[in-house]
């Protein structure tokens, strides 16, 4: 996941990571920077347990 307003890191940085790992995903959360699991904890939180649940069954 990365934040939409990130200026530490360049856009797409976690879809490139994400294409790299076997059932890799990314995310981009809006209204967040570079802390989007602090900035936005329910948006994160809420596409975690999506991928948790996804990979479970």
């Amino acid at each position: 996941m990365e934040g939409a307003g990130d200026k530490l890191l360049p856009p797409g940085w976690a879809a490139e990571i994400a294409g790299q790992t076997r059932h890799g995903r990314s995310a981009v959360i809006d209204r967040a920077g570079h802390c989007p699991q602090l900035e936005q904890p329910q948006a994160v939180n809420e596409l975690l347990l999506d991928f948790f649940e996804g990979i479970a069954q």
